[in-house]
């Protein structure tokens, strides 16, 4: 059988999750799916987030922490001789997991400073957190027990 030239490899696919801005996790409750657009780290083979302490993307982990998160880019149309050959270029990476929340406060503020230094600068990242500011944060990671990624370009 030949190579699937439209998946992606493992280092493809850190490259994609270290380099990604914003990432789509989805999760679910009830039968009722929940997508949501979020800031992410890429971190020791993990996806990490931060967000309030309550309110519905909270209350969908607690009710189920299995949840999806997808990320990656858009390219271009790819035009066709006809409207069934048309297409459009991507990369993406879906990593399917579990959602726990992380506790160590000295973890929590590691990964604090590593998403602060992603989408600031490190300057930033190195400033004072106090110690109510990580308290009042939550920091979830998804622990992913499959990951893959494709493009077709």
């Amino acid at each position: 059988m030949g190579e699937d030239h439209s998946r992606l490899t493992e280092s493809e696919i850190d490259a994609i999750l270290l380099d990604e801005q914003v990432g789509y996790l989805a999760l679910a409750r009830d039968n009722q799916p929940y997508l949501i657009p979020l800031n992410f780290l890429y971190e020791k083979g993990s996806i990490y987030f931060h967000c309030a302490l309550q309110g519905r993307k909270i209350d969908y982990i607690r009710a189920n922490p299995r949840a999806c998160f997808q990320t990656g880019e858009a390219g271009g149309l790819i035009s066709g001789d006809s409207p069934c050959s048309h297409n459009y270029s991507y990369q993406s990476v879906i990593v399917e997991g579990v959602v726990e929340e992380v506790v160590d406060t000295t973890e929590k503020e590691n990964i604090l400073r590593l998403i602060t230094a992603k989408y600031s600068t490190a300057q930033m990242a190195e400033g004072m957190i106090s110690a109510s500011r990580i308290s009042a944060t939550g920091v979830y990671r998804i622990i992913p027990s499959n990951i893959s990624g494709k493009r077709d370009t």
